[in-house]
Formats: C-alpha cells, structure tokens, sequence
C-alpha cells in the first residue's frame, strides 16, 4: 500500500507543478476566496434560520428549527403517530418547503 501511494504521488508530482508538499504529504493548495467588498453583516439581509443572504430570519419560507423539533416531538411521543407514513409525510413536507424557498 505505501508503495503504490509513493509511485502516485512521484507521477502526480512529476506531471504538475501544482501540488506542495509539507509534514503530512503533497497537496494542491486551495485558491483564494473572492472577496466581495460591496456587501458586509451591516448592508444587506442575512438569514440565520436557512443560512442565505437575501432576506431576514423573519420572512424565510424554511421551516425552523423550533418547528421541526415540534413536530418530530409529537411523532415521538404519539405511541400511533410514529409510523413510517408520519415520518415520510413530515420530512416530505420539510423537503416541499425548502425547494419552494
């Protein structure tokens, strides 16, 4: 096994100039993150509930955390609500309301 892992990185190593090397072996170093400049914490809307820029917490169309802990809650303590159909139906319902946001 360390055989072959020494021949692919010589052969990786000798086909680019890409990769680097350090204490633990070689690797490609990322590239830099674009930085926009035009946009901070202070100048547009950032939603904490869905993790996207663009609106606020209190207009997203995701369910929240607290919604969905309600939820699963109620199958959890409903000795005929935790079936498999409650299940696929609530998640079903949590997919629907992400891919409509």
């Amino acid at each position: 096994m360390e055989n072959e892992i020494i021949t692919i990185y010589e052969n990786a190593k000798g086909k680019s100039d890409t990769y680097q090397v350090d204490e633990f072996g070689p690797y490609v170093p990322a590239k830099e993150p674009e930085m926009n400049a035009n946009s901070s914490w202070q100048n547009y809307d950032f939603c904490v509930n869905c993790g996207r820029k663009g609106h606020k917490t209190s207009e997203c169309k995701d369910p929240t955390f607290d919604d969905m802990r309600e939820q699963l809650n109620e199958i959890s303590t409903d000795p005929n609500g935790n079936t498999p159909e409650k299940r696929e139906q609530l998640f079903g319902e949590i997919l629907k309301k992400s891919q409509n946001s």
